[in-house]
């Protein structure tokens, strides 16, 4: 048999046996161009059609298709018997296949390889090394001879698939690329990527992939410049600025403290699987129902229904792929949807897969004689015959006399014919013909949108990994379920990490839908989707000045297109949120503002108090969203007063993110009303400041922290401008609490909150109210650089908010006396934290802050690993992430997570431990942080590192492997890794390297100072070095009893008083060594049993079936 090859990445071109052949013409070209880009899949007749004429077919267009496809067959099996099966070029179902294995096609070869690359990547027991990435890379790579599909320009379908080809080799050059730094191989990096950089300077990993290796050639300036215009291409092209990694990148260049090590591949390749399960399991089976109904000698007739994406064809296609398997004959036909088709010719196509005939010969036959040859055959049929009849709401009158003729004469016989429609589109025709067969018909089924499991396999199926059960609701939920719309959105959302815009092909879709209706029931949509997701008959009368009864007749309509229902109370809903996006933007940005006024004016003559006083509730948000969306200069001033009181309710309610968006608006507003200029009145620009500071608050409460420091700053600004103590103050102190050390770089202090904070302090007059957060600001400021100041304003500050009776001050009070008292000294015997937290607690629980029980319950549960109190800790981290999920504490979640980890050294077992740690690595828990941050908590690389070592000292204590790591991570944060180095240097026997590294060693800050003590008491023993080793243990007795390191809720180095035995055997005191061991031994098989309650606990806890 020959050997067959086809190339598309490049010219195209043909051979077989190794020699080329001519491929013909240029429409037989793009025929067999179009079956490559299929993959291997089927490509319906009139898909092929529609794609190969744009849209614009000939009328015989049909038979040109059949030409090119047997002198293609001839090109490939020239000495194929006359009758006897295509084996390259197939006939499926109805439409053509390419029937190849991926070798013998350049560009599925290329993808297949880099499937298999990623696959590779993704299991560590079979991670290739650098070298054999390099090799399966470049023989991916080796199928490109050119551009992909470039036989085939102005064709759109060649566009897309080349598009989306170009991509996969653009990441398939950066992998090669990466794998190449991972080789130490800088200058072949920067040779391969600079000209791609050149062509796509938008690709953020080719950007840093060059940088790194410009920089590792020694090249900073160039590094710096690949990094900025990225930034600038980015910036000017699309309004956005690059992710975390390349602004990670351009810090440590800046700093000079990139590592050596490659980063992990941040790219993964996704090819969607056409033949998922349908996602209607139910329906499905009703139709597999039918089917065994027909299988006993009686023909039945399934009606699928349902809008267009919303997986008919699927379904159907699904069911007979299971009945071809029984022995059933299956054929397909489909309603061609454009105009002068031939009659009849969705029974042509059945015909023509019934008797291979060329549907020319069947489509001259009346319909009497059409349905007498369906029948023949069908009769003649070894065994039952499914016919699919696609798209019958477009049917033609021959197509349905066929049908009932067909239905009639094979009422005795094992026939199921599933007919495909649209409900909203299907002719009165239709529909009597549908009432004339009720007799043969099993089911008129609707697919009305997929279940939530069908939503989450449709996502799947366009990319998106393991989606949460809130995403999966969300596209559920504004898709309504129609498979084809979850999957646009759900690649919008891969892509571009957004669900809230509307994909522009589902958009396309149906805004055609839309265009069909009439104009008056087009306008009724608009006016009903300003006013939001839904709305009512009395609303929509009043905004459209109609009658009520033509409002409900334009509902109807809207009814049947399926773009509105309508619920029992009353309720006018839009079918999906997509439906009403689509109306809703498409409306002119101009008319958009002015019917956002009118619904704005309407509500407030219905709901607004006698003297024009905003309401409160519901009401106010409502007439709030109008007016910042229908506001304009001449009406701005009007505005204001509904949004800033919608901004104020958000913050009462603890509405973070609405909170944020209601305050834009109000300063919006004050733009527009020219608040914001120099020339405005010192009470606007007041208010403008007050808007300032209290975006600021919103932002750091929904964790926008970046966000709120540039706000703060105008904030800030405008404060000096205007002049005044309180004002200044008031910018200063807008940044919320409650605040733990990992939200901020508490590092470095801020200077420019000092002296405005300074010179409220020292003012007599200013208010309590205001001092408080004056004095509490001032804590955390000098926190660090001056202990003594920050406990006195700490403490200040909570003797002033004791008698107010204001709980939030006192709470915001405590935390700052919470966060000195750490930075002093950490949780290890820290009595007077956990009293201060356990007050904290009381306080917020009575005035129901959530912030502050999540802040409290996270300071026990760090106190109580401190004192190994293991069970109490492990309820105090349930009820931290309880409250954490809201605000700037969101990434405490992050700091209990290593809980787990811990749990598993402590129970014994590290091999628990290394896989969850894998598993967190792969699922990017340990992505990049910040580079230089006080908690290690809240840098992930830090804290990978940190469990790195908890899982080495587990093992024994051999930081050998731990070498390079550590030596990156000394240059960030000496101050915490300068010792674990210098173990490290000193286990490989690099003994003048870590003697070097431990002269120039900074001391480690009070909170880590017991933990990283430890490390230094294992260096002096394995340095013989008596006299530190006594100097350690008499500054470490007091901790006996203790697990060293386990306080900080991250990290493990044994217990207390495994080290403290080293250290008297070290000096030479056997019996105290002896006695230490023995509790250490106690306290390790404790929290061992400690841990087994707490783990049979929670399975207790966990209800049945779950």
């Amino acid at each position: 048999m020959a050997v067959t090859g086809i190339g598309v990445l490049g010219s195209l071109h043909i051979t077989i046996d190794g020699e080329r052949v001519p491929p013909g013409a240029p429409m037989q070209c793009a025929v067999l161009g179009r079956l490559v880009a299929a993959g291997g899949r089927v490509v319906p007749t009139d898909r092929l059609i529609d794609d190969l004429w744009n849209g614009d077919p000939p009328t015989k267009a049909v038979a040109a298709l059949q030409v090119y496809i047997h002198n293609l067959r001839r090109v490939f099996e020239p000495d194929r018997p006359r009758r006897a099966p295509a084996r390259i070029i197939v006939s499926e179902s109805h439409g053509y296949a390419l029937n190849l294995e991926p070798a013998q096609v350049d560009s599925w070869q290329f993808e297949q390889l880099l499937r298999g690359h990623e696959a590779a990547m993704r299991d560590p027991a079979r991670r290739p090394d650098p070298l054999e990435q390099c090799e399966v890379l470049d023989a991916a790579l080796a199928c490109w001879h050119g551009g992909a599909f470039e036989s085939f320009p102005g064709m759109p379908w060649a566009a897309q698939e080349a598009a989306r080809l170009t991509a996969l080799r653009l990441t398939a050059l950066e992998l090669r690329a990466q794998a190449s730094l991972e080789m130490s191989r800088p200058a072949e990096v920067v040779l391969g990527l600079r000209p791609i950089f050149e062509e796509h300077p938008g690709r953020e990993e080719c950007a840093r992939l060059l940088a790194l290796a410009q920089y590792r050639l020694g090249q900073s300036l160039d590094a710096l410049t690949t990094v900025r215009r990225c930034r600038e291409f980015l910036n000017v092209e699309f309004g956005v600025d690059p992710g975390p990694a390349l602004n990670d990148l351009e810090t440590s260049i800046l700093t000079h403290s990139v590592g050596s090590d490659a980063p992990t591949a941040p790219i993964e390749i996704r090819v969607s699987d056409p033949a998922a399960d349908s996602g209607y399991n139910r329906q499905r089976a009703a139709v597999l129902a039918a089917a065994e109904a027909a299988a006993i000698g009686r023909v039945r007739l399934v009606w699928l229904s349902g809008e267009a994406g919303a997986g008919k064809t699927t379904l159907a296609t699904a069911v007979t792929a299971g009945l071809s398997g029984r022995s059933w004959t299956t054929v397909f036909g489909r309603c061609p949807e454009v105009e002068d088709a031939p009659p009849a010719w969705a029974w042509a196509e059945v015909l023509t897969e019934l008797n291979e005939a060329d549907p020319e010969t069947s489509t001259a036959a009346d319909a009497f004689t059409l349905a007498r040859r369906v029948v023949r055959h069908c009769r003649a049929a070894a065994g039952p015959v499914a016919i699919v009849l696609e798209d019958m709401h477009g049917a033609d009158t021959a197509t349905l006399q066929v049908l009932r003729q067909v239905v009639n004469w094979l009422r005795d016989r094992p026939v199921l014919i599933i007919a495909t429609v649209r409900g909203t589109e299907a002719g009165p025709s239709v529909r009597d013909t549908a009432a004339a067969l009720a007799l043969f018909t099993a089911d008129r089924i609707e697919l009305d949108g997929l279940d939530l499991i069908g939503t989450r396999r449709a996502a799947a199926a366009a990319g998106l990994v393991e989606p949460d059960d809130h995403t999966v609701e969300l596209l559920r939920r504004r898709t309504g379920g129609n498979p084809l719309f979850v999957r646009e959105l759900a690649k919008l959302f891969v892509s571009q990490g957004i669900t809230d815009a509307v994909p522009d092909g589902v958009r396309d879709l149906l805004g055609r839908r839309i265009a069909q209706l009439p104009a008056a029931v087009l306008d009724l949509l608009e006016q009903m989707s300003v006013w939001g997701e839904d709305s009512d008959v009395r609303t929509l009368t009043a905004a459209s000045e109609l009658a009520p009864d033509t409002v409900i007749d334009l509902v109807a309509t809207a009814e049947q297109a399926r773009l509105l229902r309508t619920e029992r109370t009353g309720r006018i809903t839009f079918d999906h949120a997509l439906v009403r996006e689509t109306v809703y933007y498409g409306i002119p940005v101009l008319r958009r503002s002015r019917m956002h006024w009118a619904a704005f004016e309407l509500l407030c003559a219905e709901r607004c108090e006698p003297n024009g006083t905003a309401p409160r509730g519901r009401d106010l948000e409502v007439l709030a969203h109008h007016a910042a969306l229908g506001a304009t200069a001449e009406n701005a001033g009007c505005a204001i007063e509904f949004v800033r009181a919608a901004a104020r309710r958000c913050d009462e309610r603890r509405m973070r993110a609405d909170a944020v968006r209601r305050w834009r608006s109000v300063l919006v507003l004050h733009e527009l009303c020219g608040h914001d200029g120099p020339a405005a009145a010192r009470a606007d620009r007041t208010a403008v400041l007050r808007a300032r500071c209290a975006l600021v608050t919103a932002l750091a409460y929904d964790g926008q922290h970046p966000a709120a420091r540039a706000v703060r700053e105008q904030a800030l600004d405008l404060a000096e401008e205007l002049g005044g103590i309180e004002l200044l103050a008031q910018a200063a102190t807008c940044w919320p609490t409650p605040l733990i050390w990992s939200v901020r770089d508490w590092h470095t202090p801020d200077p420019r909150i000092r002296e405005p904070l300074r010179s409220a302090r020292m003012d007599p007059d200013l208010p309590v109210r205001t001092r408080i957060p004056v004095l509490v600001s001032t804590a955390f400021d000098f926190a660090l650089t001056d202990p003594a100041a920050a406990r006195a304003a700490a403490d200040e500050a909570a003797a002033l908010a004791a008698p107010l009776d204001d709980p939030e001050l006192l709470c915001t009070a405590i935390n700052a006396q919470a966060f000195v008292t750490f930075t002093g000294g950490g949780f290890l015997r820290a009595h007077h934290l956990k009293s201060m937290a356990a007050q904290l607690l009381r306080v917020a629980a009575a005035a129901e802050f959530t912030e502050f029980q999540a802040l409290a319950h996270y300071l026990l549960f760090r106190a109580t690993l401190a004192d190994a109190d293991l069970a109490a800790a492990a309820e105090h981290a349930r009820c931290a992430g309880e409250y954490a999920t809201d605000g700037q504490l969101r990434h405490l979640l992050d700091a209990l997570e290593p809980f787990e980890f811990l749990l598993e050294l402590l129970r014994g077992d590290p091999e628990s431990a290394e896989r969850m740690l894998e598993n967190w690595r792969r699922d990017g828990v340990l992505g990049a942080g910040p580079p230089a941050v006080v908690d290690v908590t809240r840098d992930a690389q830090a804290l990978h590192i940190g469990l790195l070592i908890a899982l080495a000292w587990a093992r024994g204590g051999d930081f050998t492997a731990l070498t390079s790591a550590l030596e990156e991570r000394v240059a960030l944060a000496p101050d915490l890794f300068a010792h674990g180095y210098a173990l490290a240097l000193l286990q490989s026997g690099e003994f003048e390297h870590a003697h070097r590294v431990l002269a120039t060693a900074p001391p480690a800050g009070p909170p880590f100072r017991a933990t990283f003590m430890v490390i230094q008491a294992r260096i002096a023993v394995l340095l013989s070095d008596t006299a530190t080793a006594r100097e350690l243990y008499d500054e470490l007795l007091p901790n006996a009893g203790t697990v060293a390191g386990l306080e900080s809720g991250a990290a493990y180095l044994g217990p207390m008083d495994a080290i403290l035995g080293e250290l008297a055997a070290a000096f030479g005191d056997i019996d105290r060594a002896a006695a230490h061991r023995a509790a250490a031994e106690e306290l390790t098989q404790r929290l061992r049993r400690d841990v087994a309650r707490i783990r049979a606990d929670r399975s207790r806890s966990i209800p049945p079936g779950r």
